[in-house]
């Protein structure tokens, strides 16, 4: 009798797993993609738009909390804009935000259609040294225009307005509304320009149908067994916080050093943190990512991801081997400053450090403090948030009519790409749009290079030509689609 049971019981867990694999089978099937229609894309003059990003980047628009930021080059930019763009800045209506941000306004025919909002940041970062070009003298060579914002994210900026300038130079009709906000201090965080600008516009009652913003990026598909590229979407992005660390322990001179010092404490501590990484879990956006790159992968790897209920703990495993995989299952922790005396021979009395933290959706600020507090478990060490900090941002729904057509776009204008959506583990002034758009995506329709982005915040810093001119008919395409 009991061999009967345990005979039933292996045959119906036989039958169970059998029924889930088909299940996944048929939910992940590759559905008969319809045939996009051919669309045809506006012409750009390589030169022409060449040259207007080459003097976009000859402004050194440095953020000002940086001490090489100056304000009167942000005025000089916007002055430049005004002068490049004439058609675009006399039919919107702009508003100077906070000084230095830029919201401009074209009215559409149709009041009852939300707005379309296109986002991009004046501000770059400090250039650095060891460049081979000036990064502000926006030369133009071998195909691409190199300098500091060529590709974060002037490119961008001047893209979407010589979009919209073609598109009001040929007399065409908007029925949707269109916003351009461009905020003056994305890369330290936002918070006067971004977020003054979402306040601005939360005053006069504005809700949106999308939001653009820079973010998501061309990937390679073979690392997921597929063919051709992946266009991924930031559908959310990570939280941010920084933890500061405050060991405390009475010094005094190095020559009589006792047990305990408030440095050793210190290091004591970043070692736990850095052994003890946040647990590995499937997120909303992160299954949203599989889902929809399941039925698009080849061989074994399809198989394996498309039964993440069943592989889950080997699938997290291989993920979290790799920094940027890794990035997209967990909150990272990230050491990245540290200070302990100011002489060779003194021992401090306090030493601290800093612990850069991305927060994965579903946790909190408080909860990554709280995690890291338990994992370096001393009462000699303090744990803190530090003075910036934002919480992972809501995730906006792939399956909108606003996503569709972004995907639509993409797939039409960068033919043999599979649009994905997924969790954007950097920060970006999109974040501060929630409160206002349910649908904010994060795409730049720039195919860079590995050593491309790379070079991003690095040295020699460039933008292709190529790009920068699909990166134009792009928008166009998505203006005709969605405001026309």
């Amino acid at each position: 009798m009991i061999g009967y049971t345990i005979l039933y019981f292996f045959i119906t867990i036989v039958v169970i797993l059998a029924l889930y694999f088909t299940i996944n089978t048929i939910k992940y099937r590759r559905k008969k993609e319809t045939k996009m229609e051919e669309r045809q894309l506006v012409e750009v003059d390589r030169d022409v738009i060449s040259k207007k990003l080459s003097n976009a980047v000859k402004i050194p628009t440095v953020s000002m909390t940086y001490p090489e930021g100056d304000s009167k080059y942000f005025v000089e930019y916007q002055q430049y804009l005004e002068k490049t763009f004439p058609k675009f800045h006399e039919v919107a209506t702009k508003t100077l935000v906070n000084e230095y941000s830029l919201v401009y306004y074209i009215e559409g025919e149709d009041k009852s259609l939300l707005p379309a909002c296109f986002l991009a940041h004046q501000d770059v970062v400090p250039a650095g040294d060891g460049w081979e070009e000036n990064p502000f003298a926006g030369v133009i060579k071998d195909g691409y225009i190199y300098g500091r914002g060529s590709q974060d994210m002037k490119n961008q900026m001047i893209s979407v307005l010589e979009a919209i300038e073609t598109v009001l130079q040929r007399g065409d009709k908007l029925k949707r509304s269109i916003y351009c906000c461009f905020g003056h201090d994305e890369e330290p965080g936002g918070k006067e320009g971004a977020k003054h600008i979402v306040e601005y516009l939360k005053s006069k009652g504005v809700k949106l149908e999308f939001v653009l913003d820079e973010g998501g990026i061309f990937l390679d598909g073979k690392i997921f067994s597929m063919d051709g590229k992946i266009a991924l979407i930031g559908t959310c992005e990570k939280g941010y916080v920084d933890i500061k660390l405050t060991a405390k322990v009475n010094g005094g001179h190095a020559s009589m050093p006792s047990k305990k010092t408030a440095l050793g404490e210190l290091c004591d501590a970043v070692a736990k943190v850095e052994q003890n990484p946040t647990k590995a879990r499937f997120t909303e956006p992160v299954n949203d990512l599989f889902d929809t790159l399941v039925p698009h992968i080849q061989g074994p790897l399809k198989f394996v991801l498309g039964n993440r209920g069943l592989f889950g703990p080997i699938i997290k495993k291989v993920l979290m081997q790799k920094g940027m995989t890794g990035a997209l299952m967990h909150t990272t922790m990230a050491p990245t400053m540290a200070k302990g005396s100011d002489a060779e021979n003194v021992i401090p009395n306090t030493a601290t450090a800093n612990i850069n933290c991305r927060i994965l959706p579903g946790e909190t600020i408080e909860s990554t403090r709280a995690y890291i507090e338990k994992v370096v478990n001393n009462p000699n060490v303090e744990v803190k948030v530090g003075d910036y900090a934002v919480e992972p941002s809501d995730v906006s729904p792939k399956d909108s009519d606003s996503f569709k057509i972004l995907g639509e776009t993409i797939k039409e204008v960068f033919p043999g790409v599979v649009p994905a959506p997924f969790l954007f583990v950097a920060g970006t002034d999109a974040k501060y749009y929630y409160d206002i758009c349910e649908n904010v995506f994060r795409f730049a329709p720039f195919e860079l290079s590995d050593e491309d982005r790379n070079r991003i915040h690095s040295k020699n810093e460039r933008c292709k030509i190529d790009d920068l001119t699909k990166a134009v008919q792009f928008f166009v395409a998505l203006i005709e689609k969605t405001c026309e």
